[in-house]
């Protein structure tokens, strides 16, 4: 390792003062850190492209400058460490220079981590639908700046024999009262990144909640999800509502969607016929699947009539309303033609004679 200190020494005679040496020394120390970042920042950069991910790239262009600075100020230090000039200020002087260096390399450090987060979130981001992400990539990078200044400032502040600890103590208060003053916010925010971990939902899914609003999710947001209804209306609901709210999922595990369509028929009438015209008749309607099969159940003997359930399967929520409503309007005109009564409600009424 090479002792700046031992070459200032062998220069000092050359030159007849400290002072001239350091600052010839500093001179030459400048002239050949220029072109050495330079080729050093040419190389790594060169290094860099020939690797898959954009991290490093990123990595190289913020930091450069950086590298320089920080070096340069490691120069200056020693010069005037070394000089004999500012002898009386040589301790303030130290100490801004320190303080430099500290708030370089907590910079430096936050760089690393927000080059990873712009890289790593923009690809997470990109493979869901979601805006939330969108929104947390960005808050996330700026809380990490604002982290690493406070953790700079205060190793500063430190630096300079001050007592940091009652201004903890308060940062800790205050950040007591705003957390206060924005639960419903954070908790909305959380609620949100929930949301995206456990993939509950996406955007696209259709979704009744326990409240009873039923629709197709548009949008989950930092703060809110947005649903939209059949009645074309934008419902809005915090996400930490959301989070905690039991939620029926159309499209999950798939988009198949069952109904039901009960009848009743004649007494006396053939069961097994009746299973084989209603399921004929599911058969012939298009959005009707084939797999799984549309089915019947004899359901029960009712009061009045043979009580009969119908189940059939579509693909898409959205075609379950008019499938169900033709397949009710081909059931009733199957039976009819099979000459299968449908029968009306009866009521036997018994007259008490006086």
């Amino acid at each position: 390792m090479i002792d700046a200190m031992a070459i200032l020494d062998v220069m000092n005679p050359i030159f007849g003062n400290t002072a001239l040496t350091a600052l010839v020394a500093f001179l030459i120390y400048v002239i050949l850190l220029i072109p050495f970042t330079k080729i050093l920042g040419i190389i790594v950069l060169r290094l860099t492209r020939k690797t898959k991910t954009k991290a490093d790239d990123f990595l190289a262009k913020r930091l450069y400058k950086w590298v320089f600075y920080f070096l340069l100020f490691i120069g200056l230090r020693f010069a005037i460490k070394y000089s004999n000039i500012f002898i009386n200020f040589i301790d303030l002087i130290t100490k801004i220079i320190d303080s430099l260096l500290i708030l370089i390399v907590a910079y430096s450090i936050y760089v690393i981590i927000d080059v990873f987060i712009e890289v790593g979130g923009g690809k997470w981001a990109s493979k869901t639908k979601s805006t939330v992400d969108d929104s947390l990539i960005p808050l996330a990078r700026k809380f990490t700046k604002l982290v690493f200044m406070i953790f700079g400032v205060l190793i500063v502040l430190s630096k300079w024999d001050i007592d940091i600890t009652a201004l903890v103590a308060g940062l800790g208060v205050a950040g007591i009262a705003i957390s206060f003053a924005v639960k419903d916010s954070l908790s909305n925010i959380f609620g949100g990144i929930s949301i995206i971990l456990d993939q509950s939902f996406r955007v696209g899914d259709k979704i009744k909640i326990d409240s009873g609003e039923v629709g197709v999710v548009e949008d989950i947001g930092l703060r809110s999800t947005k649903i939209k209804n059949y009645d074309n209306q934008i419902i809005i609901l915090p996400n930490g509502y959301m989070a905690n709210a039991k939620v029926i999922n159309y499209a999950q595990p798939n988009n198949l969607v069952k109904f039901r369509v009960n009848f009743g028929v004649d007494y006396g009438s053939n069961p097994e016929k009746v299973k084989k015209v209603v399921i004929e008749a599911l058969t012939k309607i298009k959005k009707v699947l084939k797999d799984p099969a549309p089915g019947v159940v004899f359901k029960e003997m009712g009061d009045s009539a043979l009580i009969f359930q119908a189940m059939a399967w579509v693909d898409d929520y959205n075609d379950a309303f008019m499938t169900k409503e033709e397949s009710t309007n081909k059931i009733y005109l199957s039976l009819n033609k099979a000459k299968i009564g449908i029968p009306f409600p009866q009521m036997d009424v018994h007259l008490k004679k006086k």
